[in-house]
């Protein structure tokens, strides 16, 4: 409360769009090969559903063989994603886009590249908190943000929220995308502070793109519901932060009822 007297506005945006037929069908197979016992391992379907409402093509291992439009037009949160960035970039800011896997951040970098002519970096577990042989190919986490910083107008970056979540200053950035939502909401917000801390100037925008469907209650939908009840535990009463973690077995009780 202290630091957020010195601190601009905050807005979070959600957004939800349909799943394309295509997105859905997959979803809605990888689902009833759950209920009907063909594939029964319940942590194995919600990894599924989860990397099919990333993009279905990450879950039929086929994003290689597929266009440019094709890939955006059959995701429902890389959809969204870009209406967010074409905003963004129309008003020549700066975004963090957070995203876990590094086949998702490979994906993204690649669409980023093909749309806007960038190539955002990545910051994940591979890249050195500190380079120490000045003849190192890789550069640390830091001086890649100091780059990426220093560049005038719009720009893109992308983080893992683990690698990232913590001790990393990106106020250049006034728009943070979660493209994919992490299990604990406490390390959510922490990843979300990186550009929303002491020394940003401008407003901060936290977008959440969500695939959803009008045929049943989507993983996006379901797992959104659970950090908001889990974030609101942790506000009213002392409760550990590990502890505020989805747990699987609650994801399954309401995508499985």
């Amino acid at each position: 409360r202290d630091a957020a007297k010195d601190l601009p506005q905050k807005e979070e945006l959600k957004k939800q769009v349909l799943m394309p037929a295509l997105q859905e069908k997959i979803y809605m197979k990888a689902m009833e090969m759950y209920t009907s016992g063909q594939q029964p391992n319940m942590l194995q379907t919600i990894l599924d559903i989860r990397e099919i409402s990333e993009h279905p093509y990450l879950y039929t291992k086929t994003m290689t063989e597929h266009e440019q439009e094709d890939i955006i037009e059959n995701s429902a949160r890389l959809i969204v994603t870009i209406s967010f960035l074409d905003t963004i970039k129309s008003k020549d800011e700066k975004a963090i886009i957070f995203a876990e896997r590094k086949d998702i951040q490979r994906m993204l970098q690649q669409v980023c590249l093909n749309r806007y002519g960038i190539v955002p970096k990545i910051i994940n577990g591979d890249t050195p908190t500190i380079v120490r042989q000045k003849t190192s190919e890789k550069q640390s986490r830091q001086t890649t943000i100091d780059k990426f910083q220093s560049k005038e107008g719009f720009n893109i970056i992308i983080m893992s929220p683990i690698a990232a979540g913590l001790g990393l200053n990106v106020t250049a950035a006034n728009h943070v995308i979660h493209y994919s939502r992490h299990w604990n909401p406490a390390k959510e917000n922490q990843a979300t502070d990186r550009a929303y801390r002491i020394g940003q100037t401008k407003d901060v925008f936290v977008y959440y793109p969500m695939a959803v469907s009008d045929k049943f209650k989507s993983f996006d939908e379901t797992l959104d519901a659970l950090l908001n009840r889990k974030t609101s535990l942790a506000i009213s009463t002392i409760f550990p932060t590990e502890r505020i973690e989805v747990q699987k077995e609650e994801l399954a009780k309401m995508l499985f009822n």
